[in-house]
């Protein structure tokens, strides 16, 4: 069942204020009506719809899709982000941090430790920063 409220309710069920909810639609978040000025013309939206777009609904991809994004993410994260520079370190030093991070995540994830015979080929880039 979808729970269509105005603003101000929805706020109070997702635990955010409304100015919150009205930034979100701004940002594009999926409304049953646009609001418009004036009293009882505020814009409408489906809690359901509001969670998804937000990310809290279910999570549609499994734990390979994740960790290929993660690994993705984290790769354009030294390669074209060039974080190593912005956080004034070598790139090695970053290489080392990424990977510890996509560790982490890994285990978090699974509760496994990282097979490193099986990392994503976006990960062994990364490794190679260390080399």
């Amino acid at each position: 069942m979808s729970q269509v409220m105005r603003i101000n309710k929805a706020a109070k069920a997702l635990n955010r204020s409304p100015s919150t909810v009205r930034r979100w639609i701004q940002q594009g978040a999926p409304t049953v009506r646009l609001g418009s000025v004036g009293r009882d013309n505020g814009s409408l939206v489906n809690i359901a719809d509001i969670q998804r777009w937000r990310g809290g609904g279910a999570v549609t991809a499994n734990d390979d899709e994740l960790l290929a994004r993660l690994a993705i993410a984290l790769l354009d994260t030294i390669r074209r982000d060039e974080i190593h520079i912005s956080v004034n370190i070598s790139e090695r030093d970053a290489a080392s941090l990424l990977v510890l991070v996509y560790q982490r995540y890994y285990r978090n994830l699974t509760n496994e430790q990282v097979d490193i015979d099986n990392l994503p080929d976006e990960m062994k880039h990364i490794c190679a920063f260390l080399l």
